[in-house]
């Protein structure tokens, strides 16, 4: 077969000398939030069997699930190295597979050539009002420090009735189970809302699309009919203040 030639041994054989080499397995006494895993040990009776290549592989997997977690926070290592260091394990995973990329035109995103374009966007954006800043209720999770989206906040599940856990039903983080808190958060925002129309009409040149995923793009745009009010409401002692809410029957 022409071109390139996976060589599994030689790719198994390097990673293991990398992962020797950097102690990745190495565990760390002052870790803050230890992860105990332990995979039953084997019965030293015969030769390594499927069962045993199963039992391990489960535990196997969930450990490096965990140690990958705030991976470059937990190993005090500098995020830009271990940014770069993840580029390249998985560039060299993705042409073991033969995909075929141009990497010339490759891009990351913490590179300040890319972000500066980000930067110089954002500013035309501002400058032309399309942007604003305020406050607005965020999921937020105490544990990983960081606001969810809502497809990241779940339900806790209790899978045994009488363990008596206190977070059964409780809104949790998809990473940590934390419960979620609610609170306020400054932020931006783009007014897309201003382009709403063209959005929607944008929607019937989309040759292929199945209708369920254009109703969804419709709902995410959000369009609403209706009118910006501003109510003048007299506060005792503090005059009166201006509510502006928006509304889609001014009568009521």
């Amino acid at each position: 077969m022409a071109g390139r030639r996976y060589d599994q041994g030689r790719v198994k054989e390097y990673w293991q000398h990398v992962w020797d080499r950097e102690d990745v397995y190495e565990f760390d006494d002052d870790t803050e939030d230890p992860t105990y895993v332990l995979g039953m040990f084997p019965y030293t009776s015969g030769n390594l069997h499927m069962g045993h290549v199963r039992n391990y592989t489960i535990t196997d997997a969930y450990a490096r699930y965990r140690r990958m977690q705030d991976a470059a926070y937990e190993r005090r290592t500098d995020p830009r190295a271990w940014t770069q260091l993840c580029i390249d394990r998985m560039r060299e995973g993705m042409e073991s597979l033969g995909f075929g990329y141009d990497w010339s035109r490759e891009i990351r995103t913490c590179d300040a050539e890319y972000y500066r374009w980000n930067q110089y966007f954002f500013r035309e954006f501002y400058e032309a009002g399309l942007v604003e800043y305020e406050a607005a209720t965020v999921n937020w999770c105490p544990d990983c420090e960081t606001v969810l989206a809502d497809a990241q906040v779940v339900e806790a599940s209790d899978a045994d009735p009488h363990d008596g856990d206190p977070f059964d039903g409780t809104e949790v983080c998809w990473r940590c189970e934390t419960p979620v808190d609610r609170r306020e958060l400054d932020q931006w925002f783009f007014t897309i809302t201003d382009y709403a129309e063209e959005l929607l009409d944008g929607l019937d040149d989309l040759e292929g699309w199945p209708e369920s995923v254009r109703e969804i793009q419709r709902n995410w745009i959000g369009k609403q009919e209706g009118a910006r009010v501003a109510f003048d409401v007299e506060h005792a002692g503090d005059g009166v203040a201006a509510v502006d809410v928006f509304t889609t029957r001014l009568d009521t």
